[in-house]
């Protein structure tokens, strides 16, 4: 699991914000608005990831201003090696799925303050269009 945080500081348009594996597959594909904001993606395969930023065309080309924007990956178990770190450190199997065991808890529990997170932020923009 790959969390992403970004920040849009300043634009006319929204980014897009798309991730392709090494085999050139869209892992995702978002319109990332103006502000601070977390998504996430698994990938079946470990390797590399491309991230692409775009804009569309707009007003902050022709006043040729620029767009100010900040992303973090930040990655998950499997960017870990165990069998590495067993050898290393004289560990035994059961030690090893109990270490990938609370890795994955630890991904399981970031993805769920991610989505509670964007759920409230959610609600809040609901909020907004049906009150204003």
């Amino acid at each position: 699991m790959v969390l992403v945080q970004y920040n849009v500081m300043d634009g006319f348009s929204p980014l897009t914000l798309k991730v392709t594996d090494e085999k050139h597959r869209v892992l995702i594909s978002q319109t990332l608005p103006v502000g601070k904001g977390k998504l996430s993606f698994t990938t079946l395969e470990q390797g590399g990831v491309r991230v692409c930023m775009s804009a569309a065309p707009g007003d902050w080309q022709r006043e040729r201003k620029k767009i100010r924007y900040s992303v973090r990956l930040y990655i998950g178990e499997g960017m870990r090696n165990y069998e590495e770190l067993a050898n290393k450190e004289n560990l035994s199997n059961l030690q090893i799925m109990i270490m990938r065991f609370y890795d994955r808890t630890l991904d399981f529990i970031r993805m769920q303050d991610m989505n509670r997170e964007q759920e409230a932020i959610q609600v809040e923009v609901k909020k907004k269009f049906v009150y204003d």
